[in-house]
């Protein structure tokens, strides 16, 4: 993981990541450019972004994945676990939290007890997860979820916060251009 960012460093990052999104040309532009400038930020080893329909929040198109190497066919379980499982951090209820934005291990006591954890992040060597709904206003337009593996430092609050302060920007980026 990179080193921890000055505060103007984190300043500078966060202004360049809000003005490349302004001027993308696409939805994948927009989680390109912010998937490579959170990894100064927010150092993580992969990532999903994927934009969902905001009258119902489920996933939808486009979307991209960032080093992910595991199995497409975990990603299927994945979201079947998202909307019929209980969990902690799920996007439904990220998406009307007054921050919408956690990390597994600061808010779960136990990750063992998390179907997620269990089901696919351990499975992958994944020990981590923040994960974020950028909406504008109270309407979800894209969702992500930054991963750290096993043997890295879990996700800060800070961390947590900094990604939850993206997501309006981020949102209205992807509002924008679908």
């Amino acid at each position: 993981m990179n080193a921890v960012l000055s505060a103007a460093e984190a300043r500078r990052q966060r202004a360049e990541l809000l003005h490349q999104i302004s001027t993308a040309s696409s939805v994948t532009e927009v989680f390109a450019v912010a998937s490579r400038r959170l990894h100064e930020l927010v150092p993580h080893d992969a990532a999903a972004w994927v934009t969902t329909d905001p009258a119902t929040g489920f996933p939808s198109a486009p979307s991209l994945l960032d080093d992910f190497s595991g199995p497409m066919d975990v990603c299927t379980a994945h979201w079947h676990r998202e909307w019929m499982e209980p969990d902690v951090n799920l996007f439904r209820r990220l998406a009307r939290a007054e921050r919408p934005a956690g990390a597994l291990l600061a808010t779960a006591v136990d990750p063992e007890r998390s179907p997620r954890f269990r089901g696919f992040m351990q499975p992958l060597g994944f020990a981590d997860d923040l994960r974020a709904v950028f909406r504008v206003g109270e309407t979800p337009w894209a969702v992500t979820t930054l991963w750290r593996r096993e043997g890295q430092p879990a996700f800060s609050a800070t961390e947590a916060g900094l990604v939850a302060d993206l997501s309006a920007p981020l949102g209205d980026a992807v509002r924008r251009l679908v």
